[in-house]
């Protein structure tokens, strides 16, 4: 033989006094408003912090840009100094060579 249950046996009743859920919530407009207001004013901040962040990135970006810029100029200074020493060191050969040449045509 089945037993069967039937479903409301399993519910339990409710007081027919009861008051409304919503009686029982702690929380006051006011204080949600407020909530609303410090958690609005957080995510202010934070994306504040995060602009505050972006604008040190591309500040130390722009430094580094700089330094780059810096580095290149001088090593294009040392090239070019370089050069003209080898040019001058060139020249200065080419002349004791003519020197030399000279001075052994008159020797002979």
């Amino acid at each position: 033989m089945m037993h069967t249950l039937s479903i409301t046996s399993h519910i339990k009743a409710k007081p027919l006094n009861s008051p409304p859920p919503f009686f029982f919530c702690k929380h006051t407009h006011k204080e949600e408003e407020e909530e609303e207001e410090e958690e609005e004013e957080e995510e202010e901040e934070e994306e504040e912090e995060e602009e505050e962040e972006k604008e040190i990135k591309e500040e130390e970006k722009e430094e580094e840009g700089e330094e780059e810029k810096e580095k290149e100029e001088e090593e294009e200074e040392q090239q070019q100094q370089q050069q003209e020493n080898n040019n001058n060191n060139n020249s200065n050969n080419k002349n004791k060579n003519n020197n030399n040449s000279n001075n052994i045509f008159f020797a002979k």
